[in-house]
């Protein structure tokens, strides 16, 4: 008889793995589509960009849309090839930071940079810039710091940094090395943040982890107790030692 040939079924599902990266990079492309296609770089040249010390987009405490652009710039986009080459290494970095971190830490680290770069433009800037240049900064820095917390240098990780550095210094800022610097101090300041957030997690585990090992010790320990209780050694008198009998034990239940 002929066998019959199964097939095999490949399932897969969808991993929604790192909401906070997902939603900013989705939440980024819906933005430059809307903006490019109905409203003409309009959102771009008016929200979209930070706000400055001087000029036609000074910060004023009495507008809302200064305070609009202290965090709405990170979506911006100055040139559309730059913009998406950014959101590929925040959609790939994003997403392994989200694993090791977690997603509350991320989204706060992520708002953190962004707020922190959009008030030392208002305050130091003259003129307005937009991107996400801050958060992908913050990113590489923080897998450069987790590779150190395990004492150990990534080669990977510090060219990545250098390479980073270099490109801000050789493209134009318009602000120029002004900006550069509040870029960089920007992204230092999110990561710096959730570096020193993830070790009171780990301080977590970890206790919890000795607490775990202490409670399987004392189980052993408990069974093994119970065990010599259970189990009688045998035992041999002085008047039967000369006799040519040999005790084997008993065992109690």
């Amino acid at each position: 008889m002929a066998k019959k040939k199964t097939k095999s079924k490949i399932k897969m599902k969808l991993n929604y793995d790192a909401p906070v990266t997902i939603i900013f990079t989705l939440l980024s492309v819906l933005l430059f589509v809307l903006d490019w296609f109905l409203l003409k770089n309009k959102l771009n040249s008016t929200i979209l960009i930070t706000p400055t010390c001087d000029g036609e987009f000074q910060f004023s405490f009495k507008s809302f849309f200064s305070y609009l652009r202290l965090f709405l710039y990170v979506f911006g986009s100055g040139d559309a090839l730059s913009f998406f080459a950014k959101l590929v290494i925040i959609s790939l970095l994003g997403s392994a930071m989200e694993e090791r971190y977690g997603s509350m830490v991320i989204g706060i680290m992520i708002f953190v940079a962004t707020i922190f770069t959009g008030v030392l433009s208002a305050c130091c800037c003259k003129l307005p810039f937009s991107g996400s240049d801050a958060v992908v900064f913050m990113l590489i820095l923080l897998d450069m710091l987790f590779h150190i917390s395990k004492k150990a240098i990534s080669v990977s990780s510090a060219l990545a940094t250098c390479l980073f550095i270099a490109c801000q210094f050789i493209q134009k800022n318009p602000n120029g090395t002004v900006g550069v610097l509040i870029i960089l101090a920007g992204g230092l300041c999110g990561s710096l943040f959730a570096f020193m957030a993830s070790p009171k997690s780990r301080a977590r585990k970890t206790g919890g982890d000795s607490g775990a090992s202490k409670s399987a010790k004392k189980k052993e320990d408990s069974k093994s107790a119970s065990d010599a209780y259970a189990y009688s050694a045998p035992t041999v008198s002085a008047k039967d030692s000369s006799s040519d009998e040999t005790v084997v034990g008993s065992i109690k239940f």
